[in-house]
């Protein structure tokens, strides 16, 4: 069966409400450049969006000198050059987006010790809609990049060329006092999202499950070939008569997408079973054990027995997918659990996943626990002692880090210095040795040339 998947016309068919993660940019030097931005915005802040790779550092700031490059683009290593200083302060560049992967300019970038890419959206399209995704290497970047409009960038730009160009970028997370919302959007078939629940529990574990509000969502596409039917036949990858669809895991083997939905239900029924009595380590321990052990089929059964061994009620979970369904079958009628997933998900406005979103805000990086957890942190307004704890330990780390290497480097200085002076020895040794033979030699011709005489 062929399957037209309609979530992307649905999604643009609604207006973004999520607001996206922003590295703002602000102009400190030179002033006329500051007057320029502020004419424009009314404030000397730029407006920008970060890329969905690399580690931004929520809740600090970056301040520094834009450099120049040769390369535009920044393709290549050996056409990015920056200028030296009397003092080291970070460094930012400046690339079109094109030519060549993006990821790459950024991590030839980081190779050479800039601190933060800018890149410029040349055909200057809406920047909320510019999404700048690792495509390969991501995992590899460890500095931020922030997205600009052509206007702007190629101002900046050609600032740095004519003067010293002076800019902070703050990276901001909207904050709320309390209780930070988190929400991950994912399907059960994504390797990647399980991966990092089963390390971000652990991190939600550490701040407190009452501060920060976790929630899955679960994204499926709609058929529309199967709209046009009135949603009256079953299909093999979906339930709900095409309503609500996942893409083969396995293609022509026995798992189809059918699975995959049913198995989202059973987490959207658990989940809402545990929270009843905030037992929300028993969604995680399942969602990690079913990766384990039933990933391979996807099967009821598998699901059955993972929920027994964990002491989850089997049955309440059954009767939640039973209630949810507005009929007598899963496979034709409609499904108010899944619907509700499906109005949540427009209402959102993300147009990809899998999509981790912090108080509205689409988080935007590595999918690392420990930097969604530093942004989580960054979400609150009072930050709770678990941040706090891990953030001084953090430094703490850091600073154990610095003194590892100096220690490894003041090693290495001794092992140099003893490994000299041996050889110092041992040439100074070589070297009376050799006198001592070229005296024997001299004194054996003195008294060969005594006994000629």
């Amino acid at each position: 069966m062929k399957i037209f998947l309609g979530i992307s016309k649905i999604a643009l068919a609604f207006t973004l409400l999520i607001s996206y993660t922003y590295g703002n940019i602000k102009v400190i030097n030179p002033r006329p450049l500051v007057d320029y931005f502020q004419t424009i915005y009314n404030s000397s802040s730029i407006p920008s969006v970060l890329a969905y790779f690399g580690l931004p550092p929520y809740g600090r700031s970056i301040i520094g000198q834009i450099e120049n490059a040769d390369d535009p683009y920044g393709c290549r290593h050996t056409l990015i050059n920056t200028t030296s200083h009397e003092e080291p302060v970070p460094k930012f560049i400046i690339f079109d987006i094109g030519e060549c992967s993006n990821t790459l300019k950024v991590k030839y970038a980081q190779d050479i010790g800039i601190n933060c890419v800018i890149l410029i959206n040349t055909d200057d399209s809406d920047l909320e809609k510019i999404n700048i995704y690792d495509d390969g290497i991501g995992y590899e970047i460890q500095i931020p990049t922030v997205i600009v409009n052509n206007r702007d960038g190629n101002k900046l730009r050609q600032a740095a060329l004519e003067t010293k160009t002076e800019i902070s970028i703050e990276f901001e997370m909207k904050r709320t006092y309390s209780i930070v919302q988190l929400d991950v959007w994912m399907s059960s078939d994504n390797l990647k999202v399980f991966d990092f629940l089963s390390d971000l529990h652990d991190m939600i574990h550490k701040i407190d499950f009452e501060l920060v509000k976790f929630r899955p969502g679960f994204v499926h596409w709609q058929c529309t070939e199967c709209k046009a039917e009135n949603y009256t036949k079953s299909r093999a990858d979906c339930l709900s008569g095409g309503r609500y669809c996942a893409v083969d895991p396995d293609n022509l083997g026995p798992i189809s997408g059918r699975f995959v939905v049913e198995e989202d239900l059973r987490e959207i029924c658990l989940y809402s079973v545990v929270s009843t009595s905030k037992q929300y380590d028993l969604w995680f321990k399942y969602i990690k054990d079913y990766h384990k052990l039933c990933r391979s089929s996807f099967s009821n059964d598998c699901s059955k027995d993972l929920m027994n061994n964990l002491g989850l009620d089997y049955n309440q979970v059954q009767n939640c997918l039973r209630t949810s369904t507005e009929g007598n079958s899963i496979y034709i009628n409609d499904n108010t659990l899944l619907r509700n997933e499906r109005n949540r998900w427009k209402q959102s406005g993300i147009q990809f996943y899998p999509a981790i979103v912090i108080n509205n805000q689409t988080y935007r990086g590595n999918w690392e626990s420990e930097e969604v957890c530093e942004a989580i942190c960054a979400s609150f307004e009072n930050m709770p002692k678990a941040c706090i704890n891990m953030e001084h330990n953090q430094n703490n780390e850091d600073i154990a880090s610095i003194g590892s290497v100096v220690g490894i480097l003041l090693g290495m200085i001794a092992l140099f210095a003893i490994a000299l002076a041996a050889y110092r020895y041992k040439v100074k040794q070589e070297m009376k040795k050799n006198m001592r033979r070229e005296i024997n030699v001299q004194v054996s011709q003195y008294f060969s040339l005594q006994e000629k005489y």
